[in-house]
C-alpha cells in the first residue's frame, strides 16, 4: 500500500482537504489571480481579499477551510499573503483540463487508415478519458488516457494527434530510465512475444505504482536523432500520419544482427532515399546507429 514519505502528507488527508466547495474556490480565487493579475505586490492574496472574492462572509469559516489547505495546495507569505503551491496548480489543471468532472464523448469515427493486422479501416472513440482506436475485428491499436479537454474538438483526429504525441513523450521518459507516471527508476527490456507482426515489444514496467508500458519495438526509436533526421530529408515527421502506420512502427526487427551480440535487436528503415540501420541490446540501449543515403 503507498503511503505518506517521511516527512509528508498522508495521500488520504490530502484529497479529504479538497473535499468542500469552499476550498475549491478557495484554489479557483487563487488561479484566477495568478493569471490575470501583476505581481508586482508579491504572489497571492491577503486574507481579507481572498474571502471576499470566495464570497464567505463568516470570516472564521473561512479561515478554518483555508487552514485546510495550507501545507499541500496553499502557504502563506512571511507577509501575510496566500498563494498556490505547485499541488495547488496540478489540482487547477486538473478541474480546468476536466479530468475528474467532464462527460466528453467523441465518436465512434471511421479513419482513413488501415489496420495493420487485418487492413480494415479502424474506428476512433473517446469516451469519458479514454481514447480507443480498433478496427471492426477487435484488433486495438491504440489506447490512451486523455484529459477531456483535449477532446473539445469536432474531428477525433485532433484527439489522436494530441495523444500521439503524448504517447511518445512518456515513451522517452521511460526508455530514459523513469516512469512517465510516478518518476520511479524503472527497467526497460525488449521481450519476445508470439504475436503477428510484433515479434519484439518494448516493456517498461515500474514497481513503485505498478504501471507498465507496453508498445511495438520500434516505438523506443522516437527520440533517436538518425530517425528523426532521416524523415526530416523526406520532408515528413514522424507525426505526419498515424503512428501505427510509421514505417519505424511497421518494423518487425531482426532477433539478431549477423555476427553480432544474439541478445541484440537490429532494425532495418527504409525510405525512398534513405536507410536508417539500428541495433538495441535486450534493455533497448542503442548499441549502434548508421544513416545512409539510397541511390
Amino acid at each position: 500500500m503507498t503511503g505518506k514519505a517521511e516527512g509528508g502528507t498522508d495521500p488520504s488527508e490530502a484529497f479529504a482537504a479538497l473535499g468542500d466547495p469552499v476550498r475549491v474556490g478557495i484554489i479557483e480565487t487563487l488561479a484566477d489571480r495568478d493569471r490575470t493579475e501583476s505581481q508586482s505586490n508579491g504572489p497571492g492574496l491577503p486574507f481579507s481579499t481572498l474571502r471576499k472574492r470566495v464570497g464567505v462572509a463568516d470570516s472564521g469559516r473561512f479561515r478554518y477551510h483555508l487552514e485546510q489547505l495550507r501545507g499541500v495546495f496553499v502557504e502563506q507569505t512571511a507577509a501575510g499573503r496566500y498563494y498556490l503551491t505547485a499541488a495547488g496548480g496540478q489540482v487547477v489543471s486538473a478541474i480546468v483540463s476536466g479530468t475528474y468532472t467532464d462527460h466528453t464523448i467523441l465518436g465512434p469515427t471511421e479513419l482513413n487508415s488501415s489496420c495493420p493486422l487485418c487492413s480494415d479501416r479502424p474506428i476512433g472513440k473517446y469516451d469519458r478519458g479514454v481514447l480507443q482506436v480498433a478496427c471492426p475485428n477487435d484488433h486495438q491499436l491504440f489506447v490512451w488516457v486523455l484529459a477531456p479537454n483535449a477532446a473539445r474538438v469536432e474531428r477525433i483526429e485532433p484527439v489522436i494527434d494530441v495523444a500521439t504525441r503524448e504517447f511518445f513523450h512518456t515513451i522517452e521518459m521511460a526508455h530514459s530510465g523513469f516512469c512517465p507516471d510516478c518518476f520511479s527508476p524503472i527497467d526497460t527490456a525488449l521481450e519476445r512475444v508470439d504475436a503477428p507482426n510484433q515479434a519484439i515489444r518494448f516493456c517498461a514496467p515500474c514497481e513503485s505504482c505498478g504501471s507498465t508500458l507496453d508498445a511495438p519495438a520500434g516505438l523506443c526509436l522516437v527520440s533517436l536523432s538518425e530517425l528523426r533526421l532521416l524523415y526530416h530529408h523526406h520532408d515528413r515527421s514522424i507525426y505526419d500520419r498515424f503512428w501505427w502506420q510509421q514505417e519505424f512502427a511497421r518494423n518487425n526487427p531482426q532477433i539478431a544482427p549477423p555476427d553480432g551480440d544474439p541478445e541484440s535487436i537490429s532494425f532495418e528503415i527504409g525510405l525512398e532515399h534513405g536507410l536508417l540501420d539500428v541495433t538495441l541490446s535486450e534493455t533497448a540501449s542503442v548499441i549502434d546507429a548508421s544513416l545512409t543515403a539510397m541511390p
